[in-house]
């Protein structure tokens, strides 16, 4: 599925059961999320499921995969690479798991794969490398949390992911409550914070 530059979504689900899974997707705008699906304040998507994707820009775009006021979706198994932004992103949501994707090649001052304003959100065997904005100062690998909104996010894990090659922090975590961060394998975060950085959390 290519967007052609032109599409500023060029897949936009905006409905509980969907399943994406095998599609090659690209062809974006700049600014805009390649891969996109948006639930209610008052009604959340359920149960979203993207498996066996390819996503990738091949001159501008931004997000790979966001998805926004979901419960229970789950990213896996999806390799993302050359984005002009994150490669896999869940906020505003509960009970959502990214696992088992890979992902690099991605120019973001904010991170490979990043979770905010979420709850009970796992971040499991991710491979993520070369997040870099260019400036060699902005791109952590993974983030969790989110201090510009200043709410809290509370729950999930971060585990066994690998990470390197980094602009900034191998793994991010701020403003969070009750988190769990362990088994990873980080290197080469040219970071003035840490390899693992973790700030204001409970």
């Amino acid at each position: 599925v290519n967007g052609g530059e032109t599409a500023t979504r060029v897949i936009q689900i905006a409905a509980s059961g969907v399943e994406l899974n095998g599609f090659t997707v690209t062809g974006g705008t700049a600014g805009e999320d390649i891969v996109r699906g948006d639930g209610l304040d008052s009604a959340k998507l359920q149960g979203l499921l993207l498996r066996y994707n390819i996503i990738y820009s091949a001159n501008l775009g931004d997000e790979g995969i966001q998805l926004v006021l979901t419960d229970g979706a789950v990213i896996e198994y999806n390799y993302a690479h050359n984005l002009f932004g994150v490669a896999f992103n869940i906020c505003k949501s509960s009970n959502g798991v990214i696992r088992y994707n890979e992902a690099h090649d991605l120019a973001t001052p904010d991170a490979g794969i990043y979770c905010y304003l979420t709850t009970n959100t796992d971040i499991i065997g991710i491979l993520v490398y070369d997040v870099d904005r260019g400036d060699n100062e902005h791109g952590n690998g993974i983030q969790m949390g989110d201090t510009d909104d200043g709410i809290m996010s509370t729950g999930g894990e971060i585990r066994d992911n690998i990470v390197h090659n980094i602009a900034q922090d191998g793994i991010n975590v701020e403003e969070m409550i009750g988190v769990t961060v362990q088994n990873n394998t980080v290197y080469a975060a040219d970071s003035w914070d840490g390899a693992i950085y973790i700030r204001n959390v409970q």
